[in-house]
């Protein structure tokens, strides 16, 4: 059988067996490596990635910052008619809180000390909103004095101060406060670069001088030529320069490179974490920790597309839909075990003295009778406004003031018992319909509060003319710009617009 062996039937079934339970055994080994492969190299299993429901679809990033247990994102969404403020557990992902645009679409987001500001667009008007923490509920909501097409170098600061650079007067520094006052801010002019720290502190660049110091107090700013100048700031003493985009401090005047780390382009992408290490994006899906000398302390590899990180998570995306992943490299501190209290020995009871009869309570004077309703004097009451009436137009020289509800047949009683003509600025009759400002009658022009564009209606249109007139340098006066007068002061300010506001939206 040239040196072979036959096998018998009994035999190849055994041999078969044998095989079959050896197969499965490395099967089962094979498995076994490729799991030890995935908990050595893909870092702690316990940590996974949470699908964020509540970012609306097509969104886009404005904010991640971390604030105490909290990891904070606002994103916009693409039509410009909605966004949210999510407010998400550090550790687990979870949506603690969550706000939407209460004034039309969120263009801009910012943490400042422990409130969050948005400036929110509808209708071509710009609001900034102020939300609490932990809460993210609106405490306080005001129009800006500035048109959300010119909103382009801005911030505010933690009291709600609104700055920015005012692209029709020579990209001056303006401020806008949360009393509604409008003051130009020094004398610095062409900014390029405006950025707030999220403890206050203000970096503005004009030219090639930086200005900076505590936004609230412009007298305390210092000045000093930077180089290289700033991309955007990271924390309160660090920002990434332009072009090289390297990461630079910034003390007593001076930058000084920290280490050769190239950094994002974009700011969502790059955070300090609690132990002020550095985290950036270092590929698609994945980010590095480093020290700030530059020494690495890991990787994180993400579902999808990053885009957004702060200390304790970042947001990515995949298929359409958002991921939270909790990042942390920081060791956070046990809590100090508190020490047992020793038990201490009962003490023995007292025996309680007998009552003292100079102790007793002396009694209570009968108390006086209540004065009769007669005997005390009732505020007058304050008399009840009256509705407008033709009495209620006013002469302020050529101008005829009157409120937005006012008639033509009211405006006629008001020349009885002569017979008079209202006309439109061209000249034409006005025999019926709303009075408008501009129009003339007997030598007077026609004052129709609130109505800043001469259509005869109240409507965002003369809020946005206001605006214009508000930004005007000019100081002569016309019936429009004193229709936006409100107040009636004699001073077309901000709070003529804030009182516009709430007269068409009441």
């Amino acid at each position: 059988m040239n040196g072979t062996q036959r096998l018998s039937p009994e035999r190849a079934v055994l041999w078969f067996r044998r095989n079959k339970k050896l197969s499965r055994a490395l099967v089962i080994l094979g498995l076994l490596v490729v799991m030890l492969f995935l908990f050595a190299f893909q870092g702690d299993p316990g940590v996974l990635s949470v699908q964020v429901s509540a970012i609306p679809s097509g969104s886009s990033v404005l904010l991640m910052e971390e604030w105490g247990e909290l990891c904070l994102f606002a994103s916009s969404a693409g039509n410009k008619t909605k966004g949210s403020v999510l407010a998400l557990d550090r550790s687990s992902g979870e949506t603690a809180a969550c706000y939407r645009g209460a004034n039309g679409g969120i263009l801009w987001a910012a943490l400042r000390g422990d409130s969050l500001f948005v400036v929110e667009c509808e209708d071509g008007t710009a609001f900034l909103t102020q939300l609490s923490l932990p809460d993210l509920l609106p405490t306080r909501t005001r129009l800006l004095p500035v048109a959300p097409e010119n909103l382009s170098l801005f911030d505010c600061d933690g009291q709600g101060s609104f700055y920015f650079a005012d692209s029709n007067h020579g990209n001056s520094l303006w401020k806008h406060t949360p009393d509604c006052l409008l003051e130009q801010v020094g004398a610095v002019t062409g900014v390029s670069f405006l950025q707030i720290t999220p403890e206050g502190t203000l970096f503005a660049v004009s030219g090639f001088t930086c200005f900076w110091g505590p936004a609230q107090s412009p007298q305390q700013w210092q000045s000093a030529i930077l180089s290289p100048s700033p991309l955007y700031l990271l924390g309160e003493t660090l920002y990434v320069s332009t072009p090289f985009r390297s990461l630079c401090s910034y003390q007593e005047g001076s930058s000084v490179q920290v280490n050769t780390v190239t950094m994002p382009s974009d700011p969502l992408l790059c955070a300090l974490d609690r132990e002020g290490q550095l985290l950036y994006q270092v590929s698609e899906s994945s980010l590095e920790c480093v020290s700030l000398s530059g020494e690495s302390q890991g990787t994180v590899s993400l579902r999808g597309t990053l885009l957004a990180l702060c200390g304790s998570g970042a947001i990515s995306q995949e298929d359409g839909f958002y991921w939270f992943t909790p990042v942390q490299f920081f060791q956070s501190p046990s809590p100090a075990p508190e020490p047992s209290n020793t038990p201490e020995r009962t003490p023995t009871p007292v025996p309680a003295d007998s009552p003292d009869p100079a102790s007793t309570p002396v009694p209570t004077d009968t108390p006086e009778p209540t004065p009769s309703p007669e005997t005390v004097p009732s505020p007058e009451p304050r008399p009840t406004p009256l509705p407008p009436t033709p009495e209620g137009i006013t002469q302020e020289g050529e101008y005829l003031v009157m409120p937005m509800d006012v008639t033509l047949s009211q405006l006629l009683t008001y020349f009885a018992p002569d017979g008079v003509q209202v006309c439109r600025p061209d000249g034409t009759p006005v025999t019926e319909g709303h009075l408008a400002t501009g129009m003339t009658v007997e030598g007077y022009t026609l004052v129709v509060l609130g109505d800043c564009d001469g259509s005869g209606t109240l409507n965002r249109q003369d809020l946005r003319t206001a605006q214009e007139l508000l930004l005007e340098e000019t100081l002569a006066e016309d019936p429009y710009r004193r229709a936006a007068d409100l107040d009636g002061d004699g001073v077309l300010s901000t709070p003529d617009l804030v009182l516009l506001a709430q007269e068409i939206s009441s």
